[in-house]
């Protein structure tokens, strides 16, 4: 008697372990939905959420402080995750990146944030010597005074090997280099980073811009640039070269603009969206704008 209830014990516990296991398997992602948020208006912002199959949210950037839209876009999407983040990537500090972050940290306690990252940011008086024209500081000043405890910088190679299952290398960060090369450290020391799901990739190049960093990253990570899928730098104006596009080959790339930014109804001198929209079309490229907001993609 004593041995057959060893035995039932044991077939128990077999079958709970097997029933464990088999959820946390199930838990696992095997592919990540990255959607494209954006108002097709003037002026430019970024948004993309990704998230797993199974769980798991990932916010990078967000947009203005006072895009009630936005807002409630990221808001909509937490409350599908039970009002958890695993973590939002914010590629600098300017304030059509991580604006709507800060309004959510300070107005919507009811959501969990697990990991912020984001750009070792130079201080304020050497971003202002960089980019005297500058008028908006708020959103720079504001977040360097939070003290997160949950805040990562991220460096040039670091690497985190599990966000939601997704793998993210960096390729560019701010440093000392960016100060004594470029102008405006904040766009040119945004993170450069690319995200591995088990088959495919994406690049982000958030709003690097200087030339300079173009060759830096053809000379260090040339290598690691081509890539599934690709944001294309600094909403596509003053950017890189077709050499560079050429070499990250996507299948899909995203401009985190309006029509008319990149249509360039204004006539600024230094737009080149458009010429990088036709380089990228030519070569097969689909190309998504905000006039079709939200633009969806699954990465496998």
């Amino acid at each position: 008697m004593k041995k057959k209830i060893i035995f039932i014990i044991l077939i128990f516990c077999i079958i709970s372990f097997g029933i464990i296991f088999k959820l946390n398997i199930s838990k696992e992602n095997t592919k990540w939905t990255l959607t494209q948020y954006g108002e097709n208006q003037m002026p430019q912002m970024m948004c993309f959420t990704i998230e797993g199959n199974n769980n798991g949210l990932v916010i990078i950037d967000g947009g203005y402080e006072d895009s009630k839209k936005q807002v409630n876009t990221i808001l909509s999407v937490a409350e599908k995750h039970n009002n958890t983040i695993d973590a939002w990537i914010i590629t600098h500090l300017d304030s059509d990146h991580s604006g709507v972050f800060l309004n959510i940290y300070k107005n919507h306690p009811e959501i969990t944030i697990k990991k912020v990252y984001t750009t070792n940011v130079p201080t304020i008086d050497k971003a202002k010597e960089k980019a005297p024209w500058e008028e908006e500081w708020k959103q720079f000043e504001e977040f360097c005074s939070l003290n997160l405890d949950n805040l990562t910088y991220l460096y040039e190679n670091d690497k985190i090997e599990d966000i939601i299952g997704l793998k993210l290398n960096v390729l560019w960060a701010y440093s000392d280099w960016v100060y004594e090369n470029c102008s405006n450290l904040l766009n040119n020391g945004s993170l450069v980073f690319k995200l591995y799901g088990n088959e495919e990739s994406m690049l982000f190049c958030a709003d690097t811009q200087d030339k300079k960093i173009e060759t830096k990253l053809m000379e260090n990570h040339k290598e690691d640039l081509k890539s599934n899928y690709l944001q294309v730098g600094h909403h596509g104006n003053n950017n890189f070269s077709q050499e560079f596009y050429k070499t990250v080959s996507p299948k899909v790339a995203f401009f985190a603009a309006p029509e008319d930014l990149v249509n360039n109804v204004f006539n600024v001198s230094w737009f080149t969206a458009g010429t990088i929209k036709q380089w990228l079309e030519n070569d097969g490229v689909t190309v998504y704008l905000y006039n079709t907001t939200p633009n969806y993609i699954t990465i496998l």
